[in-house]
C-alpha cells in the first residue's frame, strides 16, 4: 500500500494524503521522501494553484514514528535532513555548546558557507564560529541583534547542532512554525 496518495482533482488542484492510518500517519523516511517528491512535482507544474494535504483515517499526523526511526538507516536519515536543508529557502544554523566541545567550529563554518546560511549561537555556543565570520550572527541571550531576530523570524528550516534546545528564561527559543533538524550532541 502506498504511504502517500496523490489525487489530481483538476489541473490546478492536487490532494496529497498521508496514508498510514494504522499508525495515525506517523512520519517515516519513506513517507517523507514520497511526500517531498509529491510536493516538488506539484510545485514544478505551472498550472498548479492549490495543494491540499490531509491524513487518512482519524488523525492528520502524529509526528515521527519512533519505532520506525529506531530501525532507520542513519545514512537515509542524514540524506533526508540534507535534502530538507538544501531545499530550504531561508535556512539558519543554530550552534550550541556541543559544537565547541566537539571542536567542530571550522566544519560548522564550512557548512554555513556551502549552503549558504547564517549561523546563530546560543549563549554557551557563542564562540562556535568567530563573530567576525561574515555568516555569524553572534550569540544571544534574551537580548539579541536585529540580524539574529530577522533571520530567525524568516527562517523556514533551522538546523540545530550541539544544542539541547532547552527552553530557558535567559536564552532564545526557536520561533514557532519552523522545521527543526536537531543534531544532538
Amino acid at each position: 500500500m502506498p504511504v502517500v496518495l496523490i489525487e489530481k482533482q483538476s489541473p490546478q488542484i492536487t490532494v496529497i494524503t498521508l496514508n498510514r492510518p494504522e499508525r495515525r500517519n506517523a512520519l517515516t523516511i519513506e513517507l517523507m521522501t514520497e511526500l517531498t517528491a509529491a510536493i516538488e512535482n506539484s510545485a514544478a507544474d505551472p498550472r498548479q494553484r492549490i495543494v491540499i494535504l490531509r491524513g487518512a483515517g482519524k488523525a492528520f499526523c502524529t509526528g515521527l514514528d519512533l519505532e520506525e526511526a529506531a530501525k532507520a538507516d542513519p545514512h537515509a536519515t542524514a540524506e533526508m535532513a540534507a535534502r530538507m536543508l538544501l531545499a530550504a529557502r531561508n535556512p539558519v544554523l543554530w550552534a550550541g555548546q556541543g559544537v565547541i566541545y566537539a571542536e567542530a567550529g571550522d566544519r560548522l563554518a564550512a557548512l554555513a558557507e556551502m549552503i549558504p546560511a547564517p549561523v546563530v549561537a546560543t549563549n554557551p555556543g557563542k564562540s562556535a564560529i568567530p563573530d567576525s565570520h561574515p555568516l555569524s550572527l553572534g550569540g544571544s541571550t534574551r537580548s539579541r541583534s536585529k540580524g539574529f531576530a530577522h533571520f530567525m523570524a524568516h527562517a523556514d528550516v533551522v538546523l540545530a547542532i550541539g544544542s539541547s534546545l532547552t527552553k530557558t528564561s535567559f536564552g532564545p527559543a526557536v520561533p514557532k512554525g519552523k522545521t527543526i533538524i536537531h543534531v544532538r550532541p
